[in-house]
């Protein structure tokens, strides 16, 4: 399968990121749920969490749609991040996230008002090139939010 490798030089950062943020900004002044998720899983595999230089990562394929803001941080740090379904982790370290439990609940506030509550429950494992587990670890995320009922269908 086709294998995406993001790796940029320090003069077309800042153009890579403004591209990155301007296909993930919602149209409407509310997060698109797809995005919600889509920081969750960022967070989850923030670079503080996974310290490698170079790694491959594994997004089920319900969440390719986060492969940007998963990359974001890595490309600003300077570091090589690829991803690939499955994993070829015979030359790299590899990440692979696991979701337990993905869900959005909307709950009716007032006429014309529902509460959002988006949750995320998963766990990432690394793995080195020889595939030995060098660390695991659990990542739960939530976001609540109000909306107007006649948004439901565009978020």
């Amino acid at each position: 399968m086709p294998t995406r490798t993001i790796r940029v030089t320090k003069p077309l950062r800042p153009i890579v990121l403004l591209l990155l943020a301007a296909i993930s900004s919602p149209a409407s002044g509310q997060d698109r749920t797809e995005a919600v998720f889509a920081s969750m899983v960022a967070e989850c595999l923030s670079p503080e969490r996974v310290r490698l230089d170079t790694i491959r990562v594994a997004l089920p394929a319900s969440l390719s749609f986060a492969e940007g803001d998963v990359a974001r941080p890595f490309v600003e740090d300077g570091r090589t991040i690829s991803f690939a379904q499955p994993v070829d982790s015979s030359r790299f370290a590899s990440i692979r996230f696991i979701v337990d439990e993905a869900g959005v609940e909307y709950t009716r506030k007032g006429r014309k008002r529902l509460q959002r509550a988006v949750t995320l429950r998963g766990y990432h494992v690394a793995e080195s090139a020889s595939q030995t587990v060098i660390g695991s670890e659990r990542c739960t995320g939530s976001h609540v939010d109000v909306i107007r009922r006649d948004q439901v269908s565009r978020l």
